[in-house]
């Protein structure tokens, strides 16, 4: 049967599909239809007279018939888990950047403070600059 399929941006296209056919399968027939970058199958969300259809439900349990109506609309719950994802890997990757510049100018800084204690003839106290830049 023929089913036309209503997208939120006013267009719509129309699928073939069976009374018996799954909604999880008809979103996977949506997805090879129309792409999955367009719409893929697990961010489908699909309404039939005000009520969203269960994936485990088929077309003829939700009175879905030939030449009926069916909305889709994209979830991004998936893309906010990606992105909070990436987020996380960035946060790491910066804080793993400032513990190495941190150590850089550490290392920078007690050369520096040697080669004026040398230059000044001050006794040197390794330890002590150490527990310093480290603040210890």
């Amino acid at each position: 049967m023929k089913v036309f399929v209503k997208t939120l941006k006013g267009t719509h296209f129309n699928i073939e599909v069976k009374p018996e056919d799954a909604v999880a399968d008809v979103k996977k027939n949506i997805e090879t239809v129309q792409g999955a970058d367009v719409y893929p199958a697990a961010q489908q969300m699909l309404i039939y007279k005000g009520k969203v259809l269960k994936d485990d439900t088929t077309l003829a349990e939700n009175s879905v018939t030939e030449n009926s109506f069916i909305v889709i609309m994209l979830t991004t719950r998936i893309r906010v888990h990606l992105v909070r994802v990436q987020l996380l890997q960035l946060l790491l990757q910066i804080k793993l950047l400032r513990q190495v510049v941190c150590q850089q100018l550490q290392h920078q800084l007690l050369l520096h403070l040697l080669q004026c204690q040398l230059w000044l003839h001050l006794p040197l106290n390794l330890l002590l600059l150490h527990r310093v830049l480290l603040c210890e």
